[in-house]
């Protein structure tokens, strides 16, 4: 045991499990990283594919859904430069979204619609509260808005940064919809982050990669981290699969040679990021560190505490497929009791359905990251259990 306070025993038993699920073709292979007091231990396990090169520790993976706190983060240093306000109106960047209707009812028509109460605000999107997005309620049928949403393929899905258009004609589709419940009403997944990634990139008045790669990857050294991957780094791109869980038949869902080997009309600030292991553990210990990397204040202390601090009211996650056990900062996660080894008050972070998960902790003074090339769905996957829960059995001290 070094100045980690982690048990060199109990890290041997954490990959001895997980190499075991892949020798059982559980997975090709994964990357795991669980850094306490700045002491990384980094693992690569497994091919990058079936059959295919040896993992890597900087093999590059799609971190889906982790997107969504790198933007969170990249909003809010637009908030500390008065560039954006947490609680103005996104009408006059956002025009498309300007003047909303409100759903009657959320199985109803499309015209059966009444006047918004209040215009969307940046607040409503950082804590998934805008109106629109994942529709988890049980009804009998398929309702219209979500047929329309599919129909100008502004639904809810797995990552196809192919298949979607670009910003503006994606906001203007988008536009054309009515909202499900009225803006702050409830917390409702995924679409809000694609807007707030179009909201950040118009504010910055640049493409919202070049932005993050200036104001956050540049600074933190994240050098693989992007919407796309260039050739002379494919051959490091992880293949990503599809299957049913805990067991079945794997799907290769997107070759390295596939989706991301392009760069896309659509940077999608919900799930559309590459990025390696050490690359997003900068992240995760920038946060932890207050907003601090090296001798650079990235982010300021405050905005760090704001968006990893619980901003749901009580009810507003009813139906909405989120964990009873946690609520929800600014773009992530945050635990809020202690119900498993691995769940510590306070920690947050959030999860790729692609097979990814990240969490800091700011009790434990600890990073943990999982990178595999296997969809998660539905979470949590055993693969995503057993590594957090190996991970903090490691604790020794």
């Amino acid at each position: 045991m070094g100045s980690s306070g982690l048990s060199s025993a109990r890290l041997r038993r954490m990959h001895d499990v997980l190499a075991g699920q892949v020798d059982q073709g559980v997975l090709p292979g994964l990357v795991t990283v669980v850094s306490r007091h700045g002491e990384a231990a980094v693992d690569a396990i497994g091919a990058q594919a079936f059959g295919g090169t040896p993992m890597r520790r900087d093999t590059i993976f799609r971190i889906s859904s982790m997107t969504k706190p790198v933007v969170a983060a990249a909003a809010m240093i637009l908030v500390e430069e008065c560039r954006l306000r947490l609680d103005d109106p996104v009408d006059p960047l956002l025009p498309e979204l300007a003047d909303r209707r409100v759903l009657v009812s959320v199985d109803g028509p499309l015209d059966d619609t009444v006047p918004a109460a209040r215009p969307i605000t940046l607040r409503d999107l950082l804590t998934f509260r805008p109106g629109i997005g994942l529709l988890m309620d049980e009804l009998p049928d398929e309702p219209p808005i979500l047929a329309a949403m599919t129909e100008r393929s502004v639904a809810v899905g797995p990552p196809q940064p192919a298949a979607k258009p670009g910003d503006d004609e994606f906001l203007r589709r988008l536009g054309e919809l009515p909202l499900m419940f009225q803006p702050g009403e409830r917390w409702q997944y995924h679409t809000s982050a694609e807007v707030l990634g179009v909201l950040v990139a118009r504010a910055a008045g640049q493409p919202l990669e070049t932005f993050l790669r200036d104001r956050l990857f540049g600074p933190l050294g994240m050098v693989d981290t992007a919407f796309s991957v260039p050739a002379d780094r494919i051959d490091r791109l992880a293949a990503s699969y599809l299957g049913d869980l805990p067991a079945g038949d794997l799907m290769l869902w997107d070759a390295p040679d596939g989706q991301w080997a392009t760069p896309p009309a659509f940077q999608s600030g919900t799930d559309g990021l590459v990025s390696t292991a050490d690359d997003f553990l900068a992240f995760g210990t920038m946060l932890l560190r207050h907003g601090r990397h090296g001798g650079e204040q990235v982010l300021s202390r405050r905005s760090v505490e704001l968006m990893t601090a619980d901003q749901l009211a009580p009810g507003q996650a009813e139906r909405s497929g989120f964990p009873d056990l946690q609520g929800w900062g600014f773009g992530m996660s945050v635990t809020l009791h202690r119900d498993a080894v691995s769940a510590t008050p306070g920690q947050y972070g959030w999860a790729g359905g692609l097979g990814t998960g990240w969490y800091s902790d700011p009790a434990e003074d600890m990073v943990t990251i999982l990178l595999t090339q296997r969809a998660v769905f539905p979470l949590p996957s055993p693969t995503y259990q057993d590594f957090f829960t190996l991970a903090y059995q490691a604790i020794d001290d």
